[in-house]
């Protein structure tokens, strides 16, 4: 199912690094417009001004939007198109543009990942030794071959040096994610993503089924097999759930020999069906471990939802109350009512 399961977002990374250089941004756009201003370099104080007036709306879009990302991909072409007409249009000096150039690099990578940086920074340090190296071959006295050169080193140095962190730092994230949402023995997720994941169904109102299942008599598989067959036997019940059910379907372990299915768009009939279709293929096909047949089943209990509680912790005592029942009825049995 294609759940979004950042339960550690890049949102609340990116978000203070974004006021920060917003914070920066509008002190020193509103110092410079003031200062060409007094030059009467107009034309550049306007498009300092404008980017000004873009950095204060997006302070206060970043107060409420979690979808910056178009925002911030605007902020930094503005930003460039300032370095770049500053540079185009300097009669004095490149130092100011070729300084605040290396920013880019610096801020795109943290806020936009590296992607986006990695095309955004490529395209400003082209365009910006183009618009150099066009000025040096029309004579312009005030840049210099060795100051357009270093300027290409230096800026490749630090983009190459973002490029490796924020690669790593997202391998690290990614990393944690999964270790943060999955079980670690079977790799479905875990207890911590269900209210997760029901919050997004429940946001879309789109109706679905709970599932929880509880595997028969598995202390008397530790006991006979011992704990590494009763791990086996767990291995094998998540690997039936993950491929017996559909691509929309999310299979959990919440804990010991307890699973759970989230089945979207899935009235309690349909999803009845379904359960009695996976113990019939756990039936038929017994845990292998050790060159040793180990034959499990389990029971199930099925709320519906909104049907059977709006709220988490509603269905799921429907659901566990339902379970009991089935447990308590002969086991390898399904409850949908009770």
């Amino acid at each position: 199912m294609n759940f979004d399961s950042n339960a550690i977002s890049d949102h609340s990374h990116r978000l203070p690094i974004l006021r920060v250089l917003l914070g920066i941004l509008c002190l020193t756009y509103l110092f410079f417009f003031y200062v060409n201003i007094v030059n009467q370099r107009y034309s550049l104080a306007l498009v300092e001004l404008a980017t000004l007036l873009y950095c204060i709306l997006m302070l206060q879009i970043s107060r409420y939007s979690r979808n910056l990302s178009p925002w911030v991909i605007l902020l930094m072409l503005g930003f460039g198109f300032t370095q770049l007409y500053a540079l185009a249009t300097s009669t004095i000096s490149m130092n100011g543009p070729l300084m605040w150039s290396f920013l880019v690099p610096v801020f795109t990578y943290p806020l936009l990942g590296s992607r986006t940086a990695l095309l955004l920074s490529a395209v400003y340090v082209v365009l910006f030794c183009g618009i150099a190296t066009e000025m040096l071959l029309t004579g312009a006295s005030h840049i210099f071959w060795l100051d357009v050169a270093s300027f290409a080193v230096l800026y490749c140095t630090i983009w190459a040096v973002k490029h490796i962190h924020e690669r790593q730092r997202s391998g690290m994230m990614q990393s944690l994610r999964a270790s943060a949402e999955h079980d670690p023995m079977t790799q479905l997720l875990n207890r911590s993503q269900l209210n997760n994941q029901i919050e997004q169904l429940t946001l879309q109102q789109q109706p679905f089924t709970l599932v929880l299942i509880d595997v028969d008599h598995f202390k008397q598989v530790n006991d006979q097999y011992g704990h590494p067959a009763g791990d086996a036997v767990l291995i094998h019940i998540a690997n039936l759930l993950r491929n017996g059910t559909r691509s929309s379907d999310c299979p959990f372990r919440l804990g010991g020999e307890e699973f759970c299915l989230l089945l979207p768009e899935t009235e309690l009939a349909g999803s009845s069906h379904l359960v009695s279709v996976l113990q019939q293929q756990l039936g038929s096909t017994p845990c292998q471990y050790d060159g040793i047949e180990i034959h499990t089943s389990f029971s199930a209990g099925l709320a519906q939802w909104p049907t059977d509680g709006k709220q988490l912790h509603e269905l799921y005592s429907c659901a566990d109350r339902r379970l009991y029942l089935a447990k308590n009825d002969g086991r390898n049995t399904i409850k949908e009512q009770g």
